[in-house]
């Protein structure tokens, strides 16, 4: 058994022998020192069905948001809800009403991407968990630049929000790796702005898909569990990582033993079957694999949470999960 903390989540790797012989709710509350989750990694798809039936949910460790970008912003806009195009609507009247102006900069300068991570790292820093991965990658941003494209709001000459994308030729996309506003600029969903300029410069490039990142399956931990909502309603599905980049995630089984360092609700994204997704055509489009979303609580009482705001149609279904409370 290995164990290790990320960011106040416990978590314990085992072997898949070890996850299907012992009764880790006995081990968790009797004794040893705790976990959060009870992780497999890797198991063999063979014994995926044992691991489910035993209380682990099988998962990508990390999916890739996409969506086609289609012909035109009109396009694209009509696969939304009518909902979903208000708030961009909104998005770009707030932008209208206060004087912010957006920049496409191709290979971002220095100047626009240290005044982007000052903000970024002011947002990071407000998260229950942010890590600042854009600032530990600064280096190596600049020295690549040529392959990101940045979409920068201004007000007069503040940086106001803005995100940093990066061209993956090979895949025929633009990738959004960072993005970052003010608060009352995401209040006013100027992000939503941001983005629609940021699907244009895409198309610019001739390229055919958007992606809003990576994100892990797990939201209520690092990412914030409304982000999943926010992705889906802008018309991405989720692709398990792996699948683009072999070196991102991989297959997880996870025993969720308590919420104590989570959200609750929190989200989990995972297979729908017990059979590993298909590798992708290296020429083509990534084969999307089936997923489920399971709604974590430890909430007992009969006002659980409500799983129809969290319905996608991607999803094949929307489980429940009640974690128990240690006693």
């Amino acid at each position: 058994m290995k164990r290790w903390e990320h960011e106040g989540l416990r978590i314990a790797s085992v072997d898949v022998g070890e996850a299907l012989d012992r009764n880790w709710w006995e081990w968790a509350w009797q004794g040893e020192p705790p976990a959060d989750v009870i992780r497999v990694e890797n198991p063999a798809p063979e014994v995926w069905p044992a691991l489910e039936e035993a209380g682990f949910i099988t998962k990508p460790g990390w999916v890739n948001w996409q969506a086609e970008l289609r012909d035109s912003e009109d396009a694209f806009l009509a696969a939304l809800s009518g909902s979903e195009r208000r708030n961009i609507r909104l998005g770009r009247r707030f932008a209208a009403e206060h004087g912010i102006k957006a920049v496409v900069e191709r290979g971002p300068s220095a100047t626009s991407l240290e005044a982007f991570l000052e903000m970024y790292d002011a947002q990071i820093t407000a998260m229950r968990n942010g890590i600042p991965y854009a600032r530990r990658q600064q280096k190596d941003i600049l020295r690549d630049r040529d392959c990101y494209v940045g979409v920068f709001a201004y007000h007069n000459a503040r940086m106001v929000g803005g995100c940093l994308c990066q061209i993956r030729a090979d895949q025929a996309m633009l990738q959004l790796r960072f993005a970052a506003a003010e608060p009352s600029a995401r209040g006013g969903r100027l992000q939503r702005a941001v983005y629609m300029d940021a699907f244009q410069a895409a198309r610019d490039l001739g390229l055919s898909r958007m992606s809003l990142g990576n994100d892990p399956t797990l939201y209520g931990h690092i990412a914030d569990p409304g982000l999943f909502g926010f992705k889906s309603r802008l018309g991405f599905v989720p692709v398990p990582s792996h699948l683009i980049d072999p070196d991102i995630g991989g297959t997880e089984a996870d025993l969720i033993l308590s919420m104590n360092a989570l959200a609750d609700p929190s989200l989990l994204l995972a297979y729908a079957h017990t059979q590993p997704p298909q590798t992708p055509r290296p020429d083509g489009p990534t084969t999307r694999p089936p997923l489920r979303l399971v709604v974590l609580t430890a909430r007992t009482d009969e006002h659980p949470p409500d799983i129809a705001r969290h319905r996608a149609g991607f999803l094949t279904r929307v489980d429940i999960r009640t974690v128990p409370s240690r006693p």
